[in-house]
């Protein structure tokens, strides 16, 4: 089977590797696989044979590097990007928005299947409350008009599926755990950012996440300020980068943590293995309606890390299901009585992360993600 996988932007972040990791686990099942985007950001991750990635020339990805550029552009770009690369393909399978758009309208041209594979599903897709309140009812009805001639469906979490059903009345939605890649932290090297952040010795409280408020970086921020005192060794470390960072340094900078707390950057590639080998604690603190799965926590519990997950992290109901209960109200006072918590007595949590992690290594594998997936496009192509 040739399927191809599209995607509005590629970047370094959680979405694309979930897709990628489909994509990987598709190969794995003996199918060829190609992944279609609009614009490689500067900072996106490696794509590895046999997985295949049509991109953009030089010069057009540098323009869609603009937002207004890719906001105006991007639904006609991938629509010919797909029409062009799309004559041997079998199915193909979609993020949300234009990529949906795209792929429904050359689907349906020539005659291949899409699955829409829902990674996140907000109500308000807007983030100015203005533009909102002028786009966002015109904009829901005609994504509810091309999602709706999908011809299969899956998403990352049981909330999101629940948000599909009532918002769009799609019911035949199978929920599949992604995949965790393993391979990313096979070699890790922790001394690399002990050393690089002057970290020895210290209790490091691991954020990994795109700098925005959805993210709740500032709740971590809040909670530092709180137990530093009775734990002046701890050091929280930001890993990511986006559009919140300056506020967030200035929030460091008020509460006088700038000892305490590292801006790291993006982790490239698999350096991402170190920032969890020297960690301590891993923080998911999002806030995000109907977000989609936070890899962080499974990724946490792969390298034998506990996470703390706020109850607004798209993952907070899997864990829930699955009794791996670290999950807390995304307050102050809940996440730095989990944190201290956990400081004080971590050996009874051995246990827990024990299970994590053996769920995660022998249920998450990149095959089993691919087989789950490979069972809607079989559906979708009768």
């Amino acid at each position: 089977m040739n399927v191809l996988i599209v995607l509005p932007s590629f970047s370094y972040r959680g979405g694309e590797r979930i897709f990628y990791a489909l994509a990987r686990g598709l190969a794995i099942c003996g199918h060829s696989v190609k992944m279609l985007t609009a614009r490689v950001e500067r900072q996106a991750f490696s794509v590895r044979k046999p997985v295949g990635l049509i991109r953009p020339s030089p010069f057009v990805n540098k323009l869609m590097q603009n937002n207004l550029i890719f906001l105006l552009f991007s639904l006609p770009y991938l629509s010919w990007l797909i029409f062009k690369n799309a004559e041997d393909v079998d199915i193909i399978d979609t993020e949300s928005g234009f990529a949906l758009w795209a792929s429904i309208l050359i689907g349906t041209l020539r005659k291949i299947p899409v699955v829409w594979m829902i990674f996140a599903f907000e109500t308000r897709p807007f983030a100015s409350p203005f533009v909102s309140k002028l786009f966002s009812l015109t904009v829901r009805k005609i994504d509810k008009f091309f999602a709706r001639r999908a011809n299969g469906f899956t998403c990352l979490a049981p909330r999101i599926r629940r948000a599909v059903r009532k918002y769009y009345g799609i019911e035949n939605i199978k929920v599949t755990i992604p995949a965790i890649d393993t391979e990313r932290f096979k070699r890790p090297n922790p001394a690399k950012i002990l050393d690089k952040f002057n970290l020895l010795g210290r209790k490091i409280l691991l954020l990994p996440a795109f700098l925005h408020p959805k993210k709740n970086q500032e709740l971590a921020i809040n909670v530092l300020a709180r137990i530093i005192k009775a734990f002046p060794r701890v050091t929280l470390v930001l890993v990511g980068d986006g559009p919140d960072g300056k506020r967030l340094k200035k929030l460091v900078r008020k509460k006088g943590l700038e000892k305490n707390v590292v801006f790291a950057g993006v982790a490239r590639e698999d350096k991402i293995a170190d920032f969890y080998a020297a960690s301590s604690l891993v923080l998911v603190c999002s806030k995000v309606e109907n977000e989609g799965l936070s890899m962080t926590a499974l990724e946490a519990l792969a390298n034998g890390k506990l996470p703390i997950v706020s109850a607004g992290a798209g993952v907070a109901e899997v864990l829930k299901n699955k009794g791996i209960d670290v999950v807390v109200k995304p307050s102050v006072g809940a996440f730095s009585q989990a944190i201290i918590s956990y400081l004080r007595k971590s050996k009874k949590y051995e246990k827990m992360v024990k299970k994590g992690r053996e769920w995660v290594l022998q249920e998450l594998t990149l095959k089993k993600f691919g087989e789950h997936t490979l069972e809607v496009f079989d559906k979708a192509l009768k």
